[in-house]
């Protein structure tokens, strides 16, 4: 089973998860609505319970991320990128992590913190 690689939500504080849940959450709304889809179709297609979909993307306590399994079937299933989920969810797609050299990986990795340091810094003077 491939691990995420990105954002651990648990290692977060409560105001950064609940920002990246609710983003997600956001996101997968605008994905159901253009496919037309409700949560159990999702459930139904992944093959997990009905209880769980129904928490992806909430807040703490219960909120829920996607396995990068599932993340990969559910891009399928609603015609998204996975890169999409999984840039919604705050990680990186472990399937194309896997074929990036480690340098590589990492200097690509170190332009995203400068990008968005810059961002934080714009934000902060403004």
């Amino acid at each position: 089973m491939k691990r995420p690689i990105g954002v651990q939500t648990r290692s977060l504080s409560p105001d950064v998860t609940m920002r990246i849940m609710g983003h997600f959450g956001k996101r997968l709304k605008e994905w159901m609505e253009r496919k037309r889809v409700g949560l159990v179709d999702i459930a139904y297609h992944l093959r997990i319970s009905y209880s769980y979909v129904a928490f992806l993307g909430k807040e703490r306590p219960y909120g829920r991320m996607l396995s990068p399994e599932n993340a990969v079937a559910l891009a399928e299933f609603l015609g998204v990128d996975p890169d999409e989920v999984f840039s919604a969810m705050g990680q990186i797609n472990p399937y194309l992590v896997e074929k990036v050299p480690v340098e590589v990986l990492e200097a690509e990795l170190l332009e995203l913190h400068k990008r968005l340091r810059e961002y934080v810094r714009k934000e902060v003077d403004a």
